[in-house]
């Protein structure tokens, strides 16, 4: 499963800090998306929908794919 990397490597690639994520998906604090970044957790289905939505990529992608490989 690639979802930790791939959340950071889109985050990053977009320019948006933890604290961006967080409050793009209306999270209070910055360490949900730390702890997802981490692997100590990971997001509801609603919430990789949303994700994948803002990135433009599939939730299999998301999951499933090395995207720092893929062209975006």
């Amino acid at each position: 499963m690639f979802f930790k990397e791939n959340l950071r490597y889109l985050r990053k690639k977009n320019h948006l800090s933890q604290v961006d994520m967080a409050r793009m998906l209306d999270y209070k604090s910055f360490t949900t998306i730390q702890k997802w970044e981490d692997g100590s957790s990971t997001p509801k289905y609603d919430v990789l929908i949303r994700i994948a939505d803002h990135f433009n990529v599939s939730i299999d992608d998301l999951l499933r794919k090395e995207l720092k490989e893929k062209q975006i």
